[in-house]
């Protein structure tokens, strides 16, 4: 069903309004048009939610996954940064409303300024295991693509990207929160958190990599993953000590507002 804009009837659509006699083929046009953006939203959110799935149920299947799936893995590697730092805002923007709201006058934190920075942060930071695998299949003369191996490294992110969706929508809503009064209460959260992010930024690097020189059966498979494994460490470090002081500076200015 269209609406005439003319006289505002509400019709099936065709070249001209029942009632007042304007012409419907524009409107006929855009109402097919969004539409069809319609359902191909529908069918990508479909399947990118069965690809979801089969990598929680076994996440294996994501180092076979081939060029079809480059689509869900962008998707995920989008998901991922941007959820966790979703959760992150709302852990904080919970804390200021809760228990900090005599400083701030009952003000939420910038939502859109700490959640694109953080986004930003989280985009480098969670794929520079990706970069070190590269650079160690590059050394070990692996045939595999840089865009096989995104597709393949974010495909072993979804079950925690999931788990930072949910965890994300439960800090917005207020379920899933700090408590600064007692501090025990939260270490099972930061044990949470902190497990999940080593698997991502350093677990998965390893296995992307040794999953790859031992399907070649490289003569030092062995030596190419530890490889990975110390590129990696030295990425972030570099990362950590370098970037991640002007990201807190830039943050400690806008919790200042």
């Amino acid at each position: 069903m269209i609406t005439c804009e003319n006289c505002g009837k509400e019709q099936s659509p065709g070249n001209f309004c029942e009632s007042c006699g304007a012409p419907l083929e524009a409107q006929t046009e855009r109402t097919v048009t969004d539409n069809q953006t319609l359902e191909k939203v529908k069918q990508q959110s479909s399947q990118y939610w069965a690809y979801a799935v089969e990598r929680i149920k076994n996440p294996t299947i994501a180092l076979k996954d081939g060029s079809e799936s480059f689509a869900n893995a962008v998707i995920t590697a989008i998901l991922l940064p941007l959820f966790l730092s979703i959760l992150l805002y709302a852990l904080a923007n919970n804390v200021v409303q809760q228990q900090m709201s005599m400083f701030t006058d009952g003000r939420s934190l910038p939502f859109f300024l700490i959640v694109s920075r953080l986004f930003i942060f989280f985009v480098i930071l969670l794929f520079t295991g990706l970069i070190a695998s590269a650079i160690s299949l590059k050394i070990a003369k692996n045939r595999t693509s840089f865009q096989m191996l995104f597709t393949r490294f974010s495909g072993l992110q979804v079950p925690y990207t999931m788990v930072y969706v949910v965890l994300a929508l439960l800090a917005l809503a207020g379920i899933f929160s700090l408590n600064l009064n007692s501090f025990g209460n939260n270490v099972p959260m930061f044990v949470l958190l902190n497990v999940i992010f080593v698997i991502l930024t350093v677990i998965h690097p390893v296995i992307l990599t040794y999953s790859h020189v031992k399907q070649e059966e490289h003569p030092h498979a062995y030596y190419m993953t530890i490889l990975s494994f110390v590129i990696n460490l030295l990425i972030l470090y570099i990362f950590t000590f370098v970037l991640l002081d002007g990201m807190l500076r830039s943050l400690e200015q806008m919790f200042m507002w």
